[in-house]
């Protein structure tokens, strides 16, 4: 059994090794390509992002939490406090700025190349990183210099599984030696366990913080967080929607889209949202800034989530509405966030729709009519973690045991 159990270890890191090699190569590339493009391509912010990237300053610290972008840091944001100042770092500039927006100590993440990793860590002593950020090298270094590593809020989406399957040595080994591993869930535990036996269960830290807001108003229907393949629907339902007596109102994930958006729905006549308090019944509006979600969330009667009818986006995070007492509607792609929606829908708090009409006999039946608040506070009580499981996370692992999730 032991012997079987080496052979597995050196078949692991003989494969761990090779795709390292080759991985950096191609990072190596990459990074020669983004130079010699950049006479060419220096105004495009993707682009000068991925050139930043090269240059670092080393952060000095207890905890480093690195997540992608800003969707990630939601999850880092509420452990300020727990871990005492830690140095936060991300993939983009937009993050960046978000994250110094909140006034604390964060940095761009270089390229993940061993000398620029080994730079960017000696000076950190733990290793903390979200959702689905498995860094090779960032980690392969880390544990070479003895750092502690988390990955928290582990996540590995249904689509990118079968990829996970098939470099499943290269996975076994990176994840070899970490030993909290901690994901949201039973079916993303289930996902780790083919790479790891360290995993454990704790509820999602992006819900740490969470809680109830005061509703305004219920005059508007939104559309949050929509992709081109949700506004094919949208268009859809508004071709057979009756004469409206409330303002339509489409948020789009992607801010940049709005000469798009007004050419697709040009039929609609639609106007570029200003402001909650001079919309008109009847008329559709299209949210071109950043910010404001809140204000159309507490104002709106009914929220159509995005996201949720292509299988590669894989839904968004319907808590938003929720705290402001919005019911939802989605489609049938919410892989992303699948416990949040089974459990709305388990509270009669949304509802899955395959086609316009449906939405129509919802429009008809009201079921969402006079939900009472304590209703979606139990969304939040069981989705919230305690501070108390996140202490001990990081104070003594040993003595956690896995919360019961929905």
């Amino acid at each position: 059994m032991e012997k079987n159990s080496t052979i597995h270890r050196i078949k692991n890191v003989t494969i761990f090794s090779i795709t390292l090699v080759f991985y950096n190569l191609f990072l190596v590339l990459a990074i020669f390509f983004v130079i010699a493009l950049f006479p060419l391509l220096f105004w495009n912010k993707r682009f000068t992002d991925l050139l930043k990237k090269i240059k670092y300053e080393a952060p000095r610290g207890k905890y480093l939490l690195h997540g992608a972008s800003v969707g990630e840091h939601s999850g880092t944001l509420p452990l300020t406090n727990i871990l005492n100042d830690p140095i936060y770092s991300v993939n983009t500039t937009t993050g960046l700025n978000k994250l110094r927006g909140h006034y604390v100590n964060a940095s761009m993440l270089p390229w993940d190349l061993p000398l620029l990793s080994y730079g960017f860590i000696k000076n950190i002593d733990n290793i903390v990183l979200f959702e689905s950020e498995f860094l090779p090298n960032l980690i392969f270094i880390g544990k070479i210099l003895g750092k502690k590593i988390y990955i928290l809020n582990g996540r590995i989406s249904q689509r990118r599984f079968l990829y996970y399957r098939i470099l499943k040595g290269f996975y076994k080994e990176l994840f070899h030696g970490i030993g909290n591993i901690v994901v949201a869930n039973r079916e993303q535990c289930n996902n780790f366990q083919m790479f790891s036996d360290t995993v454990r269960i704790i509820k999602n830290t992006k819900y740490l913080n969470l809680t109830m807001n005061e509703k305004r108003s219920n005059k508007i229907l939104l559309f949050a967080s929509t992709h081109s393949s949700d506004e094919i629907f949208i268009k859809m339902l508004l071709d057979v929607l009756p004469a409206q007596e409330f303002p339509i109102v489409l948020a789009p994930r992607h801010m940049g889209r709005l000469k798009e958006i007004l050419h697709n729905f040009k039929n609609f006549n639609p106007i570029v949202y200003k402001n909650i308090n001079v919309l008109k019944n009847g008329k559709m509006y299209i949210v071109n800034s950043m910010g404001i979600m809140n204000e159309l969330y507490e104002n709106s009667f009914l929220t159509f989530m995005g996201g949720t009818f292509d299988k590669k986006i894989g839904g968004h995070n319907p808590l938003e509405p929720i705290s402001f007492q919005s019911p939802i509607v989605y489609g049938e792609h919410y892989e992303n966030f699948k416990g949040e929606y089974e459990l709305i829908l388990k509270l009669k708090l949304g509802k899955m729709i395959r086609n316009p009409h449906e939405i129509i006999r919802l429009f008809n039946e009201n079921p969402f009519r006079n939900i009472p608040m304590e209703r979606y506070k139990k969304v939040l009580e069981q989705l919230k973690p305690s501070i108390k499981e996140i202490k001990i996370l990081f104070n003594n692992p040993n003595n956690l045991k896995d919360t019961k999730y929905l």
